[in-house]
């Protein structure tokens, strides 16, 4: 299997960083740069299981590059273990978009059933197609998290969130939940003046500007994807004036999807990450920016002009 959580750590001696995995010390790197020896770490990690697609949740986390208006980071949580939702066209009170995919409509009260679902870790996600067959968004992705997970969060985090059983596979001994809404969905929001990735089929980077893209046919649109590569700045943003004050240790973030993510304050995560309910998930920054720094109208491009400009290159 492949895109495993490796819980991993590390240190600084003199000029240099030694990355290392927790319960595997000698699967280690270092290097001057932190973001090559973790690149090296991944090479490590591939030798010695095959997992050429690793995923390394560092407890502490990696030093951070300082950014202009970035006020604090959360950390949005994750699965990795996938699973082939059946019964899609139950979950949302419209039919997919025919165009771009994606999911249209309010979540319904059907329970999400899941045909087939990788086995290992503590929280996933199920998708309409199978991996690799489709477009990396085409239709919903819902999270979900284990039984033994969500009963490790404080009744004040696990009362922010409405949860629903998953129907897994017969022979899954895990149960899992999925969170259906949130007392507070902060949605991401696009930067001033940033260049982004964009993800929309397909996945492109935009070095001129950045933009939304908007679908031709129900005009949903969605937010850029701030990715640098070996950089550890954040990839998603969010406005510091819409979070509730007092800020809760746990709030559903997310773009215009039906269905929030779940996100930390970043002293809780580290709190949580090294509980053994915990294995399997992996964290993803969250900036936190003051009104200053976002773009309260930015570009917007159709997925035609966009496919146009940048041709897929997949069938």
């Amino acid at each position: 299997m492949e895109g495993q959580v490796f819980l991993c750590t590390w240190q600084r001696s003199g000029t240099r960083y030694r990355v290392w995995v927790c319960n595997r010390p000698k699967l280690a790197a270092e290097d001057e740069v932190f973001d090559a020896a973790d690149e090296a770490l991944a090479g490590a990690i591939c030798e010695a299981t095959g997992d050429g697609e690793s995923v390394r949740e560092y407890d502490p986390p990696p030093p951070r590059k300082e950014q202009s208006g970035l006020l604090f980071r959360l950390r949005m949580i994750s699965g990795q273990r996938r699973g082939l939702i059946e019964n899609a066209a139950e979950l949302f009170s419209a039919d997919d978009c025919p165009q771009c995919k994606r999911e249209r409509g309010e979540r319904t009260g059907a329970e999400l059933r899941l045909a087939r679902l990788e086995p290992g870790g503590n929280g996933g996600y199920g998708r309409m197609h199978p991996a690799g067959t489709r477009g990396g968004f085409d239709g919903p992705r819902i999270n979900f998290f284990s039984k033994e997970f969500v009963a490790r969060l404080l009744p004040e985090e696990r009362s922010q969130f409405q949860w629903r059983a998953v129907r897994s596979p017969a022979r899954t001994k895990k149960r899992f939940v999925e969170i259906v809404s949130a007392n507070f969905h902060i949605p991401f929001v696009s930067l001033s003046g940033v260049a982004a990735t964009l993800w929309q089929r397909p996945t492109i980077v935009d070095s001129e500007k950045h933009r939304q893209v908007r679908c031709d046919t129900c005009g949903r649109t969605t937010l850029p994807l701030y990715w640098y590569w070996m950089s550890s700045l954040p990839g998603f943003y969010v406005n510091v004036a819409d979070l509730p004050d007092p800020l809760p240790t746990c709030i559903g973030v997310g773009d215009n999807r039906s269905t929030p993510d779940l996100c930390f304050t970043d002293e809780r995560w580290r709190e949580l990450v090294r509980r053994p309910e915990s294995r399997g998930l992996a964290s993803t920054d969250v900036g936190v920016v003051a009104p200053s720094l976002v773009d309260p109208m930015p570009a917007v491009q159709s997925l035609a002009e966009n496919a146009k400009r940048y041709p897929p290159s997949y069938p």
